[in-house]
């Protein structure tokens, strides 16, 4: 008796189970995609049952797109501790090579009563793969882009964004760090002359910027200090941008959240459906019980390649503040010294942020992966 000859399954990657998925939501027949991608029925059926937990996952990044399972680590707990204290080390730029995470693995493993735990070279390869994290070169951001991921998620995620969105829909938001007191760190003297300064300051804020695909809708600033109740603020009756305090003014995972939540209680108010498109870190958690807002995160380490608002918005944002800064330092001749204030900084930056305008999609294709997101430019032909 003669068996026939059995079909060696191929294992599908998480990006094309994510396509099919979306294939069978326009409501493409299972069998249908079976013929077309040659693989069983059955298969996807079983994707289709599991699809909440695969878009999840491609949508939030948590694997690499060309990872094929699912498959969780032994010691999840341990997994995840590694996998936190690897992102909040991340995010303060310190390096992390592969002994450094190997040696933490073991300290927290016995804290999470693990004493049998033992990270070796595989454990580690394996860890590095389930989080999408490869070993980079200390260089510039651009230079440590994966093309392909940048390529993959065009191609799927942004092409879902964009067929179901109305560009004036879609948003993108990121944060930047400005020195709000900096002066010109270089000067002209007389020749033979000492030139001599104090120390920088150091005092910062956090800004989110927020803007949508067309250009039509800029979100008013949403500034962060030191100080929840500024002593400037006391004689004004309504800030030139939303402001929020805490120590160290960086943006919090409970500060976005909640900014969030006012946006979507106002999009909701106008009966919109928003996509806003917002980088992957540990300040941009899941925010639950939205109405009117859907987030999308970009793939890790992509930000230089797909967000627009890295692409000269903000520095032009930048930049316009700075000419603001320079004519107060002009014009404020009843001050013995320079001395702006938080209300000032604020002030120069709703002007900055509104002298920011859209540019054609056109132009915008030059430099933003987006391709068909307009960027913001200057509204003057060039700023000395």
């Amino acid at each position: 008796m003669s068996g026939g000859v059995k079909r060696k399954l191929e294992n599908q990657s998480i990006e094309k189970k994510y396509e099919i998925i979306l294939q069978l939501e326009k409501g493409t027949k299972p069998a249908d995609l079976s013929r077309q991608h040659g693989i069983p029925a059955n298969t996807i059926s079983g994707w289709k049952k599991k699809a909440d937990v695969i878009k999840q996952m491609y949508e939030k990044s948590v694997f690499d797109p060309a990872r094929k399972k699912l498959r969780v680590a032994e010691h999840k707990d341990v997994d995840d501790a590694v996998f936190q204290w690897f992102t909040n080390t991340r995010a303060t730029n310190l390096p992390v090579n592969g002994p450094l995470l190997m040696e933490k693995a073991d300290i927290l493993a016995a804290k999470l009563g693990h004493p049998d735990f033992k990270a070796s070279q595989g454990w580690l390869d394996r860890f590095k793969k389930r989080h999408n994290i490869v070993f980079k070169a200390i260089c510039g951001e651009s230079a440590a882009v994966q093309q392909e991921q940048v390529d993959s998620w065009l191609k799927t995620q942004m092409r879902t964004i964009l067929d179901t969105y109305e560009t004036r829909n879609i948003f993108n938001a990121d944060e930047t760090g400005v020195f709000w007191k900096c002066l010109p760190d270089k000067t002209m003297a007389f020749r033979g002359e000492a030139c001599h300064g104090g120390k920088k300051s150091k005092d910062r804020l956090t800004v989110l910027v927020a803007a949508n695909m067309d250009g039509s809708q800029k979100l008013p600033l949403y500034v962060i200090g030191k100080s929840k109740n500024p002593r400037c603020f006391k004689q004004t009756k309504v800030l030139q941008c939303d402001y929020d305090g805490q120590p160290s003014a960086w943006i919090t995972g409970d500060l976005f959240s909640a900014w969030v939540k006012k946006w979507d209680r106002k999009f909701q108010a106008e009966k919109r459906k928003v996509a806003l498109i917002v980088d992957n870190c540990r300040a941009h958690p899941d925010v639950p019980g939205l109405k009117a807002i859907k987030i999308f995160y970009l793939p890790p380490n992509t930000t230089s390649k797909l967000q627009p608002m890295d692409q000269g918005i903000i520095q032009v944002l930048k930049v316009y503040y700075r000419k603001m800064m320079r004519q107060y330092l002009l014009h404020d001749e009843k001050k013995a010294q320079y001395t702006p204030s938080l209300l000032d900084a604020m002030n120069f930056l709703r002007s900055a942020w509104n002298d920011v305008k859209k540019e054609t999609s056109q132009t915008a294709g030059c430099t933003a992966s987006f391709r068909i997101f307009p960027m913001m430019s200057f509204r003057h032909s060039s700023v000395q």
